[in-house]
């Protein structure tokens, strides 16, 4: 029988002044640090979240993780019929243009 990997806990959910958030990434992952956590997923309001502040949540993520912990940039989407989305990872794209309605959401 395989050993069992261990839980390690995390959060999700935090959004950031790149969205509509108040806190900044350095932030909240000196929170998540100090609370023992060892990863943080973002999920960022995609209607308040214009490309390049997607662009630079990616690099923060990026800078802010090493061996220890684990910071993931995301977004929370809803479609044109009300489904609610949440899109995360490291090398995920921002949506293309020719997936959003008009209002770009």
């Amino acid at each position: 029988m395989p050993r069992p990997e261990p839980a390690l806990p995390g959060g999700v959910g935090p959004r950031t002044s790149y969205s509509n958030g108040k806190a900044t990434a350095e932030q909240w992952v000196e929170r998540a640090r100090a609370s023992s956590l060892a990863w943080i997923v973002f999920l960022e309001d995609f209607a308040n979240l214009p490309n390049e502040n997607f662009q630079k949540l990616k690099a923060d993520c990026a800078r802010l993780s090493f061996a220890q912990f684990e910071a993931v940039p995301g977004f929370t989407i809803d479609d044109e019929v009300g489904n609610h989305y949440f899109y995360l990872g490291t090398s995920f794209p921002y949506p293309d243009a020719k997936f959003l309605t008009p209002d770009d959401g």
